[in-house]
């Protein structure tokens, strides 16, 4: 199990971030901070912290911002010391010319967010990719996450039709011209069922009532 990092020797360094990069943000923050720091490869990430507590990171998806976090972020802060950041690439943080905004991409920027600021122990929460990435990053680092909340983890082609035999064989029936409505309109319990059992290790364990 990989050792839980520690904090850097010296403090972060704090990159200055422009009016448009603070006024929307600040409007709904409240005394948070919003910052931006410099990753160990050069990269730009603005970010924000409030509150008091466990350390809490909050992890966006695709085509957002830390902003995604406006509702919550104010009901979190009373109780955790709370963390988000634009991912490389998104908001007003940097991506490295020619970098892909995949997930080992993402992950590594993650990892070098919270080791540079030095975020001891964090409870890392996500949604969509930034569910991924609590995840993935939690599987590296071992004890060094002391929990991970994964909200609508996101998926990757061909999808569902990875489930199973009967799932790759009626998703792809349902999507072809002219037969599509054909298998579409087959769909019941049992066939569900079948498909929605492939997620699980032993597809007995798929819940009947789930189903219902």
């Amino acid at each position: 199990m990989t050792a839980p990092m520690t904090a850097p020797m010296t403090a972060p360094s704090i990159t200055p971030l422009g009016p448009e990069a603070r006024d929307y943000t600040r409007r709904w923050l409240g005394s948070g901070e919003i910052a931006a720091t410099t990753l160990p490869d050069g990269t730009r990430i603005r970010y924000v912290r409030a509150g008091s507590g466990p350390n809490l990171v909050l992890i966006h998806t695709v085509r957002t911002q830390l902003d995604l976090f406006q509702r919550v972020i104010p009901l979190l802060a009373p109780h955790f010391t709370v963390y988000a950041l634009d991912l490389p690439g998104f908001g007003w943080s940097d991506l490295k010319p020619g970098a892909p905004k995949d997930e080992p991409t993402l992950r590594a920027a993650l990892r070098a967010f919270i080791a540079t600021l030095g975020i001891e122990r964090p409870i890392l929460a996500g949604e969509s990719i930034g569910a991924t990435l609590s995840l993935s990053l939690a599987a590296e680092l071992g004890e060094g996450v002391e929990r991970v909340f994964a909200f609508n983890t996101y998926d990757y082609l061909p999808g569902l039709e990875r489930s199973n035999l009967l799932a790759s064989l009626i998703i792809k029936s349902v999507r072809a011209p002219v037969i599509g409505p054909v298998f579409a309109a087959l769909e019941n319990r049992a066939i569900t069922g079948g498909i929605m059992s492939g997620g699980f290790h032993d597809p007995r364990s798929l819940p009947a009532d789930l189903l219902d």
